[in-house]
């Protein structure tokens, strides 16, 4: 398979995984809040194998780790939990007195540090604009150590 057709397949699978999220968001803007976790953890699960909170207990390094087994699939499956988790967030944002979602917010811009450069131009593009968007959100918790490292090379590239 081309490298362009590879990298095609991947953000249709991104893509696919984002319109599902949508959803999943939309049942909890309407105060479904149980049913939303109760997929998002679904969709984690089949994404990584495990539930939600299981992987924002980990650190960002275990899940790295745990994804590199998935050889080429790898990046897919970042970006998509990586989406997975923001969406986490945005269900969280949505109920009263919820804690800030950081856990979310450090997997997700790891994830997507650590993924960005596969993808295609335009997409790399759009996942930029995210990491910029995370960096602004954590920039308060910028020295926690397990940011550190890819929070500094990504204010470096920018």
């Amino acid at each position: 398979m081309s490298e362009t057709m590879q990298r095609d397949y991947i953000m249709r699978m991104i893509e696919q995984a984002i319109a599902g999220l949508v959803a999943i968001v939309l049942k909890a803007e309407s105060g479904q809040f149980q049913q939303a976790r109760s997929d998002l953890n679904a969709v984690c699960r089949n994404t990584v194998g495990l539930d939600l909170e299981r992987v924002k207990k980990l650190t960002p390094d275990a899940v790295a780790e745990l994804l590199a087994s998935g050889g080429l699939l790898r990046f897919t499956r970042s970006i998509i939990l990586a989406e997975v988790l923001l969406s986490d967030a945005e269900v969280q944002e949505k109920e009263e007195n919820a804690p800030f979602p950081l856990a979310n917010f450090v997997h997700a811009f790891c994830l997507i540090a650590d993924s960005v450069s596969v993808l295609s131009h335009d997409d790399e593009a759009r996942y930029r604009q995210k990491l910029i968007w995370l960096a602004e959100r954590l920039a308060p918790y910028k020295d926690l150590p397990q940011l550190d490292v890819r929070y500094r090379r990504f204010l470096e590239s920018a």
